[in-house]
């Protein structure tokens, strides 16, 4: 038993642990639902930013930025962000004020429709299973490379790890460990970053290297590397590419679901406001503490194959174990916090959207708490 996986199983207990304590503490569906809409500003950034990032952030956009990319994930990262101020603003503070415990439940208000619910439902459903069984499989590569379990395995670790918690606890227990691991893998991102710029001789001797770096030419230029080698090959495609994905992207922090719906949480409209703000900031920091990290590798090896591994490289290489192995927890946070939010939407949204409208409160629990195991068994037969 290596220390990575000691640390994962360490770090998952830890998790359980929290959602068994607040679990005990969900006396209603209030609770369950919207965590009896008394979450402070700081609960709520943390699970809007750790809600947000996952596998894709800490796997495939770092490795675009070891490719020599760095600068166009900044730039879309911009746009990514913008949508938490646009959001809070004309869609997120009426969300809150409508005092529904659901998005769609929102939609069924606004429109007096109870069809146009169970439709926005089913979309949720749907849409965020899919997304739950990318980032399942993502967590689980992780664990299966570092701790060197079957794949399998990896695969029930992981989705007992986050099903256990949400399963209890429901959004309180969820808006809690969120913010314990955004706080994780914060800490964890500043860390790397350290190790890596000392690893390339300081602040200054890394900037210089970069700027002059011959095998990526424009690794850290406002456009990234472009010609031959790259997606593109003038700096106006690239700068295309990142502005369209930004403001998709930024679309997408402002009304989804995954997002919106923590501010049904909120203690009131400053909260969802503050925290939107506050979650602009953090993101955008943390993607360039990230991004700009992955790019500097390249100064201690360039040769990391696939790219996407770049952080993974770094944990079980470049700083000592027991960091390394708390970096790779960071890592496993930032999915399992994404998974356990999607989670507990489609648990929600099944029964309060779809199936249940005027049930009693514990023929909705029980409801909310079989589909999340349903939707878990059926993630497990997908990702093997």
């Amino acid at each position: 038993m290596n220390i990575f996986l000691i640390t994962v199983i360490f770090s998952m207990l830890i998790y359980l642990g929290i959602g068994w304590y607040v679990g005990r503490k969900v006396k209603d569906l209030d609770e369950y639902y919207v965590a009896g809409r008394n979450a402070p500003t700081l609960l709520i950034i943390g699970t809007l930013v750790a809600s947000f990032m996952s596998t894709n952030a800490f796997l495939g956009e770092l490795g675009m930025s070891y490719s020599g990319h760095a600068p166009l994930i900044i730039i879309m990262t911009g746009g990514n962000c913008l949508g938490y101020l646009f959001g809070a603003l004309f869609f997120g503070r009426y969300l809150r004020r409508s005092r529904a415990i659901t998005v769609p439940e929102f939609f069924g208000k606004r429109y007096q429709s109870r069809r146009l619910q169970r439709l926005a439902g089913f979309t949720i459903v749907f849409g965020l299973t899919c997304y739950l069984l990318a980032v399942t499989w993502g967590i689980a590569l992780i664990v299966s490379e570092v701790t060197k379990l079957p794949y399998s395995v990896s695969i029930f670790i992981v989705w007992f790890g986050y099903t256990s918690f949400t399963l209890y606890s429901g959004s309180k227990g969820v808006i809690l460990t969120d913010t314990i691991m955004f706080l994780l893998f914060t800490a964890v991102a500043l860390v790397a970053l350290y190790f890596i710029i000392e690893s390339g001789g300081g602040w200054f001797n890394v900037l210089k290297q970069l700027v002059n770096y011959e095998a990526k030419p424009g690794l850290i230029s406002w456009h990234g590397l472009i010609g031959s080698g790259s997606n593109w090959q003038t700096p106006t495609e690239a700068l295309l590419w990142a502005l369209i994905l930004g403001c998709a992207w930024g679309v997408v922090v402002a009304v989804s679901p995954w997002q919106t719906s923590r501010y049904l949480m909120a203690r009131n409209e400053h909260v969802v406001i503050r925290s939107a703000c506050g979650a602009c900031v953090a993101m955008f920091l943390l993607y360039v503490v990230n991004n700009y990290s992955a790019a500097a590798v390249n100064l201690v090896n360039p040769k990391i194959n696939p790219p996407e591994s770049v952080m993974i490289w770094v944990s079980m290489n470049l700083v000592p174990p027991a960091l390394g192995s708390i970096l790779i927890c960071g890592i496993l946070s930032a999915g399992l916090s994404s998974a356990s939010t999607f989670l507990s939407l489609v648990g929600f949204s099944a029964s309060n959207d779809i199936f249940l409208k005027d049930s009693s409160p514990e023929a909705k629990l029980q409801l909310t708490r079989y589909t999340m195991i349903f939707i878990g068994l059926i993630v497990i037969l997908l990702c093997l």
